[in-house]
């Protein structure tokens, strides 16, 4: 992720928002098989993507720059907003980056939002539940950018 490549060059960003983040392509989580068919992204979509992007080589998918989450260091990267969604198959991916993340000492604002699906930032006018979130999770991000 662009956070560990900044930080790895010392010249971090403020602050990081990751909406939705796929983080771990080296091991199953069960988000991916709660769901199996459903718009906008299914667990099926995932592993489809995963193959366009990277491949299935399991050395490509270990590289940090794909999953950054079982990264050798993840402390001293910017403070991070993370918002995951109930019916996401990256749900589980997210909430553990969230997790690794504080337990190396960075300041993490984490909710899962209940509810929603993969996606839900870009769909603010179409949803109160996403307006909702997404104003959240964009109001977190300035208060860190601003401090």
């Amino acid at each position: 992720m662009a956070a560990l490549v900044l930080r790895d060059e010392r010249r971090p960003p403020a602050a990081q928002l990751a909406a939705c983040p796929a983080t771990d392509r080296t091991r199953p989580y069960p988000s991916p098989a709660e769901t199996v068919e459903g718009p906008p992204l299914d667990g099926r979509m995932v592993d489809e993507l995963q193959r366009v992007y990277a491949g299935d080589d399991p050395e490509t998918l270990r590289a940090w720059r794909i999953s950054p989450l079982p990264a050798p260091e993840l402390g001293g990267v910017a403070p991070a907003v993370v918002g995951t969604a109930e019916y996401d198959p990256l749900r589980d991916e997210g909430r553990a980056y969230a997790e690794a993340l504080a337990r190396a000492g960075v300041e993490v604002f984490h909710r899962t939002y209940e509810g929603l699906a993969h996606g839900f930032i870009g769909l603010f006018e179409q949803s109160r539940a996403a307006d909702a979130a997404t104003a959240e999770l964009f109001a977190e991000f300035a208060n860190r950018l601003r401090a």
